[in-house]
């Protein structure tokens, strides 16, 4: 947010709850929103201009029903509300992602199903055009017989739209990755799909300082129909691709979020299932440079069974923090700032370690702490 802060969004005990943090992560408000008798869902939030925030989502109710675009002014509470649905999709229509437009409009994108109560259902893309007060300049709805799901909308520098999301072709079963790009008035200007014959999905798209796109999800395309992989795809701003890049392990992993850097590099958000614990999932943290090339990846977990044989304290810290062991075992602890970039290397020693954090820069950083070749235990410091 322009404050530096934070603003999350999540559907809990069907209510939305939206909550705001400074930039050390303290919860600053928690507000509500509560409307609606069947549905009410959020999946994207974004500060605008006017320091509200815009929402999208579902809604359900007599005073309309669908794809939801929900604003909201700075403290959370609502300003206004608008829905559309496609005819014939039962009102069964869901914004997944939402931007302010650079005429301060607002594009929402998402997925419809078409021909709900028939033998013929399908999905298609969604996608509105707003202005400022959420009135809809255009709308459309963009498939064919067969599924096709927009997760991620961007508007271009030159004022067309670049979309990613999955599609699954009439009678197949296997997703390929889907990215459209429109143009200012919403009429198609190409299609690709990728994947083929196996498995892959598009999670986020954004436009490149040279022009073209960079997109990331997951696939199992380099496993050969096994399990997946976090890819990233660059294409130009014809959607031709120039490269693609694979990260994963022995499970599964996937990408969610991509933002180019200010090295020109880029930065992936996700999860991993192949490294450090045992069993589940776990956040997953990618720094690549302009090719797609990148040193080892950060995977963060909390493991309240690692975290019982070492202490990391205090957490959010000034000045010191303890780094303590049960054991006298040699470790090596690794500092990473959130760039991915490490600030510090050294030993745990006799059972504790002190980190002199004095000159740290505010903020998160990820702390990593091997046993041999094995990361035994990774988390957040809060540097405050």
């Amino acid at each position: 947010t322009s404050d530096s802060g934070y603003v999350l969004i999540n559907n809990i005990s069907d209510d939305i709850l939206i909550t705001k943090t400074d930039k050390l992560g303290d919860t600053l408000w928690t507000n509500r929103y509560r409307e609606g008798i069947w549905a009410r869902q959020a999946f994207s939030i974004e500060q605008v201009v006017d320091g509200g925030y815009i929402v999208a989502g579902r809604f359900q109710d007599f005073s309309g029903s669908g794809m939801m675009l929900l604003k909201l002014n700075a403290t959370g509470s609502k300003v206004w509300r608008q829905t559309w649905f496609e005819s014939t999709s039962a009102a069964f229509c869901y914004g997944l992602d939402v931007h302010q437009t650079s005429d301060g409009g607002f594009i929402l994108a998402g997925f419809t199903y078409v021909d709900y109560y028939d033998s013929n259902r399908h999905q298609d893309v969604f996608i509105v055009k707003t202005d400022s007060a959420g009135t809809a300049e255009w709308v459309k709805n963009i498939g064919t017989a067969g599924n096709e799901i927009c997760r991620s909308v961007q508007q271009t520098a030159a004022g067309n739209y670049i979309l990613t999301g999955t599609q699954v072709a009439f009678n197949d079963t296997v997703s390929n990755s889907y990215v459209l790009k429109l143009d200012a008035l919403g009429d198609t200007l190409w299609t690709k799909t990728f994947g083929g014959s196996f498995f892959s999905d598009a999670k986020s798209v954004v436009q490149t300082d040279d022009g073209g796109f960079v997109f990331t999800g997951k696939s199992n395309i380099q496993t050969a129909g096994g399990t997946s992989d976090l890819y990233v795809r660059k294409m130009d701003n014809n959607g031709n691709e120039l490269w693609i890049q694979m990260f994963g392990g022995a499970a599964n992993e996937r990408g969610n979020s991509i933002k180019q850097t200010a090295d020109k590099g880029f930065v992936v958000a996700g999860f991993s299932e192949s490294f450090g614990v045992a069993s589940g999932s776990e956040m997953y943290l990618i720094k690549m440079d302009s090719l797609g090339n990148a040193d080892a990846a950060l995977h963060v977990s909390d493991n309240t069974g690692l975290k019982q044989r070492i202490n990391v304290y205090p957490n959010p810290a000034k000045g010191k923090v303890y780094i303590q062991s049960v054991d006298d075992e040699l470790r090596e602890v690794f500092i990473y700032n959130l760039s991915g970039a490490k600030v510090l290397s050294t030993e745990l020693r006799n059972g504790t370690l002190v980190l002199n954090i004095e000159n740290y820069p505010q903020g998160f950083y990820i702390y990593e702490i091997k046993e041999g070749a094995d990361i035994i235990q990774q988390g957040k410091i809060i540097v405050q």
